[in-house]
């Protein structure tokens, strides 16, 4: 699938997509954008979204003379139904010519209805941990910019799994969410089943019964009435979310 954008922007997913493409990603976009803990080898990428089979949706963005500038990168965790955006980001150079936002409006929501999944979930870094850097970007600016599609916050605070064997868990992160504007309250149980999927798909069995992923578990239930956990709009996240606390 093709959409054309302006001045010779174009997005690319499904058939369109190849392994060089995603290369291009890694190399010129993800590498010199997510710090080196939070980021997907390039052989678990081209594992993941160059299969004949895959399941995950993605997507890449190519200037007139076809070179990838931004993508967008997801999983499918079929269990719990979460769709998580794993990487949205553009090449520094094109940041701010509304490529990111493009990729959220023209896919995001398509991208729910295909995989059918209940909510769709992005981990973002907590701007009172982590301070703006040369090529990562600034997580206010991050806040921001998914405050402009309704995002909401989930009240606790939250840490990254260790996404490959020699990594480390990140501290200091948000988990957001992009729901239909009127929802205040999201499932409870569809947040804790996430959780112990994902971590178990990242980190392996030992992950279920880890310290670290049992607090983020009470965090959830602790706060939810009748089965639902709220959820906040993303701007009020210093309100809504303790930075105390988000030690893995």
């Amino acid at each position: 699938m093709s959409i054309q954008l302006a001045d010779g922007f174009r997005i690319l997913e499904g058939d369109e997509l190849t392994g060089d493409h995603l290369k291009q990603l890694f190399d010129a976009v993800l590498r010199n954008s997510i710090p080196a803990d939070e980021l997907m080898s390039l052989t678990d990428i081209l594992k993941v979204y160059a299969s004949p089979d895959r399941r995950d949706p993605a997507a890449v963005v190519t200037d007139a003379e076809g070179r990838v500038v931004a993508g967008m990168l997801s999983e499918i965790y079929p269990a719990s139904r979460v769709l998580l955006v794993g990487y949205l980001a553009a090449r520094h150079d094109v940041r701010g010519q509304g490529l990111g936002s493009a990729l959220v409006r023209q896919c995001l929501h398509r991208w729910r209805s295909q995989t059918s999944a209940s909510m769709v979930l992005l981990e973002i870094d907590d701007p009172r941990c982590h301070a703006a850097a040369d090529g990562y970007g600034d997580p206010r600016a991050r806040v921001r910019f998914y405050d402009r599609f309704g995002a909401v916050v989930l009240p606790f605070p939250y840490f990254q799994p260790a996404l490959y064997p020699d990594s480390s868990r990140v501290d200091g992160m948000l988990l957001i969410s992009i729901v239909d504007p009127s929802e205040t309250t999201v499932e409870a149980a569809t947040i804790t089943e996430f959780l112990n999927e994902y971590f178990t798909a990242c980190e392996g069995a030992a992950a279920a019964s880890d310290d670290g992923l049992a607090r983020l578990i009470q965090s959830v239930l602790s706060q939810s009435v009748d089965g639902r956990l709220p959820v906040y709009p993303l701007r009020d996240f210093a309100a809504a979310v303790s930075n105390e606390g988000t030690q893995a």
